[in-house]
Formats: structure tokens, sequence, C-alpha cells
């Protein structure tokens, strides 16, 4: 829990030997994480907890909930805004939201008549919708922050332009031959104290946890 990190509990237990550690955003909408998600964390202190860890060189992984019917264009841009100003290395885990029978959740959903309401125990809840916002925010891990504006700048003036789509298919290969591996390494490397030798030892254990999940996101469902 972002308010739970501070400087002196990570700085103890990275010296115990704390190699990995996760954090749920799930949104970068202060909005959507207090009205939706009752959710007493802030954008603010996501970042906090995310500089926190940076700093001891933990490897984090971080939790993101896409396809949420009740966010707005303008709360999926500040998740992206957030994933931008997150320190790198990370490993973001993106997760499509689920409606679970029996939760405060379900009854809003319901309540509003929203579609699919019963598939969510057969839903693969890895797999997201297949839209220009999803794209753009799983850029972020990987991208540079000039790169990722410009991504923003492109959609904001032209959502829809013959010109974004092609950037963001050239990002998405550039994304998968380079830019995600590096990150990927880095943040295994970081999970091994920095040490090369341990780092390439351990890159076949997560091979097919890392980077095939990561693929999957870009393959069309």
């Amino acid at each position: 829990i972002p308010n739970f990190i501070r400087d002196d509990k990570i700085e103890m237990l990275k010296k115990a030997g704390l190699s990995w550690i996760t954090i749920g955003l799930q949104s970068g909408s202060d909005r959507i994480n207090k009205e939706l998600y009752k959710r007493p964390s802030k954008k603010k202190h996501f970042l906090k907890a995310a500089h926190i860890i940076n700093k001891y060189k933990v490897a984090p992984l971080y939790d993101v909930i896409l396809d949420n019917p009740f966010a707005t264009i303008e709360d999926d841009i500040e998740t992206i805004n957030v994933l931008i100003d997150t320190p790198k290395p990370y490993y973001a885990k993106f997760f499509s939201l689920n409606f679970y029978l029996g939760t405060e959740l379900y009854n809003v959903a319901s309540n509003e008549n929203l579609e699919h309401l019963d598939d969510a125990l057969s839903k693969n809840y890895l797999v997201s919708e297949r839209n220009v916002i999803n794209e753009i925010t799983k850029f972020a891990p990987f991208l540079s922050k000039r790169m990722m504006r410009r991504i923003l700048d492109l959609h904001k003036h032209s959502p829809e332009s013959i010109k974004l789509k092609i950037y963001i298919t050239i990002l998405k290969l550039l994304t998968l031959v380079i830019f995600q591996p590096l990150i990927y390494w880095r943040v295994l490397k970081n999970s091994q104290n920095g040490s090369y030798i341990k780092t390439i030892m351990v890159v076949p254990n997560y091979f097919k946890i890392i980077f095939f999940r990561a693929l999957h996101g870009w393959i069309p469902s």
C-alpha cells in the first residue's frame, strides 16, 4: 500500500534481503481511486513510494487496472501521466477490470445496466480491450517522457489520425524488440543487487512470466 511505504522501512527491508515489491496504483485518478475503488491512496502517495523504492534499487511491480467503464478520458490520461512520472525501471502489470458478484463495485455496475457482468469468472483479466488509450498506457513503463508526451499530444489533437496510428505501430515494434527487454533487464538486475552474473542466471526463470505476459498484451484477442 503506497501510504505505508517509508524510507526507513525500505532501507531495513533491503538490508534484510528484499528484492521485489508489488504496489497497487490501480488508477492515476484520485477520483477513481476514492469514489470507485475506495482506496485511501492518492497519486502523490504512489509517486512518493515509487521514488523511495527506486532509491534503494528494489525491483518494483506496479498494478494498474484498465477497461474501467466509469473512467473518463481525463481519468485515463491521469493514469498515463502518473506512469510517465514513475521512476524507471519498473514492471507494470495491467489488468482488465472485472465486476465480481457480491462486491460493491458489481452493484454499482449493475445499477448502470452494464454489459458482461456475468463474465467475471470466465474472463481473462490479463487481456485488456484493444483500443488506443490502452496501448498508449502500456507504452509508459518503457518509453521516455519525451516520447510519451509526443504520443499524448498527438492523441489530444487527433485521437483517430493516421499519423498517430503509424507512430503507435512503429513504437510498438521498437518497444517489443528494444525498449521492453532493456527495461526488464534493468528490473531483474535490481532484483539481483546489481549483479550481472546473477541476472543472467535468473533470466530463464522470468522469461515466460514477464516477456510473454507483456507480449500477450500487444496481440489482438
